[in-house]
């Protein structure tokens, strides 16, 4: 199979990271007569990129000859910037979270947090330091011992 062949005649149009993985994608489909999918951003005529899930599907005869394929490209710009920002707000929570904890770790008294059930699900380090216990040991329903 020639990976130039005219079936990659929109490559140029994809966004140059997604040149390989596209290529890949359906030289293998053509290769093994197997159905397949890609996602890759394209560029408008603006000069944007949008992305697209692009799925091909072969059609076959009764007696399993390839008679063509059968395609279609989605546009999932949308759910796409969607899940790039929910990932962008977990980083930045995951760091706000650190950040906070560090505050925390400073202040001059015990501080912990417990989940509904009473089981722990954070302690600073003053709890630490005065009960003796190590986080790990004050997990779940080990701070107990602590107070007790």
């Amino acid at each position: 199979m020639d990976p130039r062949a005219a079936w990659d005649s929109h490559i140029p149009f994809l966004h140059p990271d997604d040149h390989e993985e596209t290529r890949r994608v359906w030289s293998t489909c053509l290769r093994t007569g197997l159905a397949g999918e890609v996602s890759f951003r394209v560029r408008n005529a603006e000069g944007k990129y949008r992305w697209f899930l692009s799925r091909a599907e072969p059609l076959r005869a009764s007696d399993g000859t390839l008679l063509y394929w059968i395609g279609v490209n989605h546009d999932i710009d949308d759910a796409k910037r969607a899940e790039q920002a929910l990932q962008r707000s977990e980083a930045e929570l995951r760091r706000s979270e650190k950040e906070l904890r560090e505050v925390i770790d400073t202040i001059p008294t015990m501080a912990w947090s417990a989940l509904p059930d009473g089981s722990n699900a954070y302690v600073n380090k003053r709890f630490v330091e005065y009960s003796g216990l190590s986080a790990e040991q004050a997990a779940e329903s080990g701070w107990q011992v602590a107070i007790l």
